[in-house]
């Protein structure tokens, strides 16, 4: 019984069965945290840094693969400005992927 009735594996075979919100607003969070980080070492508001509406609905329309590559095209396309998009793609790829993680347990 130490790792529990499944024996330590939750949600990490079968997250296409839970709601989208579980795993979004673990991505929000996690951005959140990121962007504020990053704001804070370039000496800006966060909300100069990334828009929170283009944050917002990265976290619930992440691209698949989420990479910066795929972060920066997503950026882009919901209203960050270039340099914005650059920026922040690389530390949110590894904030959204820690997060998913995590959420999965």
């Amino acid at each position: 019984m130490d790792l529990g009735v499944f024996a330590g594996k939750y949600l990490t075979d079968c997250r296409d069965e839970f709601p989208v919100g579980w795993f979004a607003e673990a991505r929000l969070a996690a951005g959140r945290e990121t962007v504020t980080a990053l704001a804070t070492e370039n000496r800006l508001p966060a909300e100069n840094l990334l828009p929170p509406d283009a944050l917002r609905r990265l976290a619930w329309e992440p691209p698949a693969p989420a990479t910066p590559e795929t972060i920066t095209a997503a950026l882009t396309g919901f209203g960050a400005r270039p340099w914005q998009a650059e920026l922040t793609a690389g530390p949110l790829a590894e904030a959204f992927a820690a997060a998913t993680e995590a959420a999965a347990g």
